[in-house]
């Protein structure tokens, strides 16, 4: 029976009915949904604010009449490597502190793309991740992710350099004593990421010395963690990295074969790795640097005479086949998950994959 209080409110107290985990029940409903709304709508938005829509569907329609599909298809399945390299820079390494499986780890990633379409430079990536890992090893499971992501910049970055001076003669009108100072102090700053990368406990001491982090101290002892990894491991990350840098540059070129850009290979490959070299300096959420990348595009594939709407077509069909299409699967990940036990509201039993 229910019964009222000393302030009158009425309480329930029924056999088997908990208030607090009915609450619990539909806020997850609710968080859920409002990602979910949020992402239509941002979408719908992206996609409204394309001017030359209909004339990127045009060109996609007619390269499929034209029997360039296995390009297409080449690309559409090299999705799922893309991803798989990226979960298995983080995955083991969260698996020596809790129990962790591939598939686990594989809807975490997927769950963060979903997270980080909204964040400049995908940062927001961790927090779809971190619904699936425990409370108490978060901490550690982030900063394992920052040693995935500093590989992927390693990658990024050495790639895009190499790419950026093979173009720098064919770009007309550039001062490049001016580039080739910059890209040459690129260079020694990489240097030195390598360096510590390959030596990356020496940041433990680093971090202690950090005022605003010795206020963090229960976190601070996590950094730890960085000890754990020996130099086979960072070699295994970096090889990881570089198997998803060079998955990703071979859908871009596969995906301008299929609008028809044809520049030759090496041509192409200069192109693709300097657009993601200047892509990642570009501080804006994947959800809406979608105008920015197809600027560059048309500038960068321009210079060997390729045709405006393709490659806005090649770097929208890109973006769909590798951000949003992971990022809605994603969002079926998340529905698994008991997000306001994540955050430590409840103590529901995780269903998550």
């Amino acid at each position: 029976m229910g019964h009222f209080d000393s302030f009158g409110v009425a309480h329930c107290n029924y056999i088997g009915f908990d208030m607090s985990r009915f609450s619990s029940k539909w806020l997850n409903y609710l968080i859920k949904a409002f990602m979910a709304a949020a992402m239509c709508a941002l979408l719908a938005y992206e996609f409204r604010q394309q001017q030359h829509l209909e004339e990127i569907w045009a060109a996609f329609k007619l390269q499929l009449q034209q029997a360039n599909g296995w390009w297409l298809a080449g690309v559409v399945l090299l999705s799922p490597i893309n991803w798989l390299a990226e979960t298995l820079k983080w995955q083991p390494f969260v698996a020596r502190i809790q129990d962790f499986s591939l598939r686990r780890g594989y809807a975490a990633v997927l769950a963060g793309i979903s997270f980080s379409l909204f964040t400049p430079n995908r940062v927001g990536e961790f927090g779809g991740r971190i619904l699936f890992v425990k409370p108490e090893h978060r901490w550690k499971a982030a900063i394992i992710n920052f040693v995935g992501n500093l590989s992927q910049y390693l990658a990024l970055l050495s790639g895009g350099i190499l790419g950026a001076w093979y173009l720098l003669a064919r770009i007309p009108d550039i001062d490049t004593g001016l580039v080739y100072v910059a890209l040459s102090a690129i260079m020694v700053a990489l240097g030195f990421m390598y360096y510590f990368y390959f030596n990356i406990s020496v940041l433990i001491p680093i971090a202690k010395r950090i005022y605003l982090l010795r206020k963090l101290k229960k976190y601070v002892k996590d950094v730890r963690i960085l000890e754990q990894f020996s130099r086979e491991d960072l070699r295994k990350i970096l090889i990881r990295a570089l198997l998803r840098y060079a998955v990703y540059v071979l859908q871009y070129w596969m995906i301008a074969r299929f609008f028809a850009i044809d520049i030759g290979f090496i041509n192409s490959i200069a192109v693709v790795s300097t657009l993601y070299f200047i892509q990642t300096g570009i501080p804006l959420p994947a959800i809406a640097g979608l105008a920015a990348r197809g600027g560059l595009a048309v500038y960068f594939w321009g210079l060997w005479g390729a045709n405006e709407i393709s490659c806005l077509a090649a770097s929208f069909s890109l973006w769909i086949i590798n951000l949003i299409l992971p990022a809605l699967c994603g969002t079926f990940f998340i529905f698994y998950v008991n997000i306001t036990k994540a955050v430590g509201y409840d103590n529901e039993t995780d269903v998550s994959p």
